[in-house]
């Protein structure tokens, strides 16, 4: 995203765009498929309750940055498009009337 907006190259802000939506999808199938892997853990044993409960908390935390920087990108990437201003060269002004504009708002 960095790149992008320095570089004002806007083909690698869809990109980007597209690589965070992605990535809130997944964080989301991830997070409710740990359950099933909790339960294949505690079989095993090894593993303390505490441990497992810090990290659900974290891997919770960790899918709402995620997705919520996902929906931010999906409506990026669909909201808010860039948008050209229409040229209308036949109406558009001469550099000659350009100029006579400049000189009677200066008086130059």
């Amino acid at each position: 995203m960095v790149w992008a907006l320095v570089g004002n190259k806007e083909d690698v802000g869809q990109a980007a765009r597209a690589l965070l939506v992605l990535a809130g999808v997944l964080a989301l199938l991830v997070y409710l498929s740990g359950e099933n892997a909790e339960d294949i853990v505690e079989e095993q044993g090894g593993v303390s309750d505490a441990v497992l409960e810090a990290h659900e908390q974290a891997a919770l935390g960790a899918a709402i940055a995620t997705g919520v920087l996902g929906l931010i990108a999906l409506a990026l990437m669909f909201g808010f498009r860039k948008r050209s201003i229409p040229f209308d060269a036949q109406n558009a002004p001469s550099r000659a009337e350009r100029g006579v504009c400049v000189e009677r708002n200066t008086g130059l």
